[in-house]
């Protein structure tokens, strides 16, 4: 699979939405219909239970159907970051351990997202900071979320 070309899934002409924030029309097409995806066979994704996923999450399911386990799976092999993280803020901000596979695997995947990603969009690192910043103890004290790489991507905003 390869790596989808970088466009922007914001709406720049709607000052109401915050940059971060998809453009709502977009939580009703699938991750594969967005990106202009060829169509694929889906016995080409038969390799294992994670091809098979990765191809349910991006070809068969809509965004607003994507789930913590979902997301995570898609930010952990570095996937539709333009569209992944953003779907994935909401879920952070309503529960910061929010679930993938295990209690905090959502804001583990994200923070180790690519500091390159993160440094082309500082808007998305930004809002991920203001929501980690409050559960920093709770957060550090879980062995497998390493912060200071995060916050070494760039300077504290403020």
């Amino acid at each position: 699979m390869s790596k989808p070309r970088k466009q922007s899934h914001s709406n720049k002409s709607d000052s109401t939405r915050p940059e971060w924030q998809l453009d709502p029309a977009l939580l009703e097409q699938t991750i594969a219909t967005i990106e202009k995806r060829p169509q694929v066979n889906p016995e080409d994704f038969n390799y294992s239970s994670l091809t098979r996923k990765v191809y349910r999450i991006e070809y068969e399911s809509k965004l607003r159907e994507l789930d913590g386990e979902d997301l995570a799976c898609m930010l952990g092999q570095q996937f539709s970051l333009e569209l992944v993280v953003p779907l994935s803020l909401p879920l952070l901000e309503k529960d910061i351990m929010a679930a993938g596979y295990y209690e905090g695997h959502l804001v583990q995947a994200m923070t180790s997202i690519d500091p390159s990603f993160w440094r082309s969009h500082p808007a998305l690192w930004a809002k991920l900071a203001d929501l980690i910043e409050p559960h920093r103890p709770l957060l550090e004290d879980t062995a497998s979320i390493d912060l200071g790489v995060f916050f070494s991507v760039l300077p504290q905003q403020g």
